[in-house]
Parts: C-alpha cells; structure tokens; sequence
C-alpha cells in the first residue's frame, strides 16, 4: 500500500468511527432497547432507595431530638430551685424549635423546690414515630423512641 492508499483508508476509519459504526452506541436500536428494559428494572430500586433513606433520616432526627429533649429536661430540673414546670417548659421548648409536638414526659422522683441536693432525678422523654415519618414506606410505624437521662440534683 502506498501513502495516499493509506490516507484514505485512515479517513474511513475515521469516518464510520465517528459515526459509531461498529461500535455499540446508542444509534444501534437493540442497544436502545436494553437501556429501556435496564431502566424500567432498576428505577423502582432506586426509588425504593431514596423513600427509604429518607424514612431511616426523619427516624434518627426525631431519635436526636428526644435524646437533647431529655439532656436538656433533666440539666433543669437539677439545677438549684429546679421543678417539673421548669423542666417541662425547657423540653417544650427543645421540641418546638424541632416541630415534634407528640411526646409525653416522665420525672422520677417527682421534683420540687425543696427536693434534696444529691437527689437522682430521672427524666424519660417518649415520642411516636409514626407523626413524622412524611413517606409512603412507614418503616417506623407503630415505634416510640425514648430517652433516659438520669443527673444528680445539685
């Protein structure tokens, strides 16, 4: 082959690489159609994926807000002239600035003014899961997440 028979052989071969040929692009039709049968097969995982992953992000959220809800309870009601009333307004507050309005609150023993310095005081702070899983997976149904925390009153 001389070097003008080989220029035209190389500007083929660019040529149809360019346009695909023998190559398995998209231009080839049963190559369209396996993209279609691989999509349709796997969207459906992968939006069962993100539901999910969402469900698992709303379930740790509302689980750390109970968790500070109940550090933050009990810090109050073992502080100098702490009461159930002070500590309950400090976990209200926690709880609203995360918008869980479903809990309920425990103290053990029950706190007063005059409730002895050393005293364990024990605060169990309850939330339904099910009020704020927002999808359609309610993998967190029928839970309630709850907190103990137990400080020394000071």
């Amino acid at each position: 082959m001389n070097t003008s028979e080989q220029q035209i052989v190389r500007r083929k071969n660019q040529r149809s690489m360019r346009r695909g040929v023998g190559s398995s692009t998209a231009s080839n039709p049963s190559r369209r159609g396996v993209a279609v049968v691989e999509t349709a097969l796997m969207l459906p995982v992968i939006v069962l994926l993100v539901f999910t992953s969402l469900e698992i992000a709303d379930g740790i959220f509302l689980k750390q807000a109970v968790t500070i809800a109940a550090y933050e309870g009990a810090r109050a009601a073992t502080r100098p002239g702490g009461t159930n009333a002070t500590a309950s307004a400090r976990i209200a507050e926690v709880l609203a600035a995360r918008e869980v309005a479903d809990y309920t609150v425990v103290y053990t023993p029950e706190i007063t003014p005059t409730t002895p310095r050393g005293t364990e005081v024990t605060v169990t702070v309850r939330a339904p899961s099910a009020a704020y899983s927002m999808n359609p997976m309610r993998l967190l149904e029928n839970r309630v997440l709850e907190k103990q925390v137990t400080m020394v009153r000071m």
